[in-house]
C-alpha cells in the first residue's frame, strides 16, 4: 500500500489546494484498482494526513500541511524527485553550494522549467531562502565568489523570508508564484512547507 501512500500524497504535493474525491484522485494516480486508492485514502485519513469533508454524495479529500506527517512524506518525495528527474551533473553542482551557505536554516530551490531542453541557457537560477536577521549580501557574495572560482553557470538569488512572504502574498503575479507551482527543492523542505502554511494562514491561494 505504500505506492498507493506515495502517489496519493504526490497529487497533493503538486497542487497544495487539491480537494477531490477518492474516484477524482484515482484517476489523477492513474491507478486502475478504485479499491487499493481507497483503501490508502482511509487510511492516510485516519493517520490526519489527509482531510475528508462529506459534500454532497462524495467525500472530498484535501491535504492536511498541520501534520508533520504530511511535511516528512512531502521531503522524502522531494529528494525522490530531484534523484528520478534533474541531472546529475547539474544536481552536484547545485548541491554544492549547500555546506558554504553561512546560515543554520535555509531553502534551496530551483524552478524545474529550467530544465526544459527544448530553452537554452546561459545559467540556472536558484533561490536561497534565509532567515530575516542574516546578512543576504554576504550569503550572495558568498555563493558568487564560489560559482566563480568553480566555473558553476549558476545565477544565485538570496531572499530573506520576509521578502518570500511578501511576494507569496502579493495580489500580483510574479516569479515566486511560479516558483512555488513547478520546482525542485534541493535543500530545507521542512522550512520551504512550514514558509507556505505561514503564507497559507495570510490567505495565500493560487
Amino acid at each position: 500500500m505504500l505506492k498507493e501512500y506515495l502517489d496519493i500524497i504526490n497529487i497533493f504535493r503538486k497542487d497544495l489546494f487539491l480537494a477531490d474525491s477518492i474516484r477524482g484522485i484515482m484517476k489523477k494516480t492513474k491507478n486502475k484498482s478504485y479499491g487499493r486508492v481507497f483503501n490508502a485514502a482511509q487510511s492516510l485519513i485516519s493517520q490526519k494526513i489527509l482531510n475528508s469533508q462529506k459534500i454532497g454524495m462524495s467525500n472530498i479529500c484535501t491535504i492536511n500541511l498541520n501534520n508533520e506527517k504530511t511535511i516528512n512524506y512531502f521531503c522524502f518525495l522531494d529528494s525522490l524527485d530531484i534523484s528520478e528527474k534533474v541531472p546529475q551533473e547539474l544536481s552536484q553542482k547545485v548541491q554544492s553550494l549547500i555546506p558554504i551557505i553561512p546560515a543554520k536554516y535555509f531553502t534551496l530551490i530551483i524552478d524545474k522549467n529550467q530544465l526544459d531542453q527544448k530553452i537554452k541557457r546561459l545559467s540556472i537560477d536558484v533561490f536561497i531562502l534565509v532567515d530575516n536577521e542574516i546578512d543576504s549580501m554576504r550569503v550572495l557574495n558568498i555563493i558568487e565568489n564560489h560559482c566563480n572560482s568553480n566555473n558553476l553557470e549558476i545565477k544565485p538569488h538570496v531572499l530573506h523570508v520576509s521578502e518570500f512572504l511578501s511576494l507569496v502574498n502579493s495580489p500580483d503575479a510574479n516569479y515566486i508564484k511560479s516558483l512555488i507551482k513547478n520546482n525542485f527543492i534541493f535543500y530545507g523542505s521542512q522550512n520551504y512547507y512550514h514558509l507556505i502554511k505561514e503564507a497559507i494562514s495570510h490567505g495565500f491561494k493560487f
